[in-house]
Order: structure tokens, then sequence, then C-alpha cells
């Protein structure tokens, strides 16, 4: 499987892989690594949220070629409903050419149990 979803980035930019590349519910930096290591880009470094406060472990992680963006700020930001809820993840990035600032943000929100929420 982690060969097909690699195949299937490695299309992207004309098969040098992407960028930039975000995911959500990744059982850790291990697990999103082995895809990346199967990626044609091997300048991709993997950012992620430390204090996440997901129970599971589940997580957003993201990926940048480290050749076009430099990594500026990331910042956790807790989301509480009923109850505390999964991270929203920003971070801060650079463009190396223009020096440009690009932020993204990357949030798993919780599915409904059995249908209904909490």
């Amino acid at each position: 499987m982690r060969r097909q979803l690699a195949g299937a980035i490695n299309e992207l930019h004309n098969g040098q892989g992407p960028e930039l590349f975000g995911v959500a519910e990744v059982e850790g930096d291990g697990v999103f690594q082995d895809l990346l290591d199967a990626v044609a880009n091997p300048h991709l470094k993997i950012v992620s949220d430390p204090d996440t406060s997901d129970l599971r472990g589940i997580d957003t992680s993201l990926a940048y070629d480290d050749r076009k963006l430099r990594l500026i700020d990331q910042r956790s930001h807790v989301v509480h409903l009923r109850y505390a809820t999964r991270d929203i993840f920003e971070v801060e990035l650079e463009t190396v050419d223009t020096g440009e600032r690009v932020v993204v943000i990357s949030t798993h929100w919780p599915s409904p149990t059995k249908g209904k929420w909490r």
C-alpha cells in the first residue's frame, strides 16, 4: 500500500514529487517518514505537532521541500467544543526564492460516534 500511495504522490510535479505535502490521521512521524522515503523528492522535511491533544496519537503532519521552503514557525491551537478535541496545527513557511510567507493550517476534526456527535 505504501508503494501505491508513493507512486501516486510521485506523479506530482512531473514526476518530481511534491514540494509541500500534508496528511491527516497519521500515526506519528515514523509512519509518515516511511511514506516519504518512498517518494521521489528526497528533500522533504517533516514538521508535526509535538503537543497534539489527540489521546490516540493521531496527528496531522506536513512535509516541505527544504530547497524551496524554509520553516519559520509552528504552533498548535487547542479547540474546546464540549471537550478538548484535536488541535489546529499552524505552520509558517517562507519561500526561499522570494521570501514570501506561506501559512498552512492543518486540522482533523472528530467524526460522529455511531452516527451522533458527542
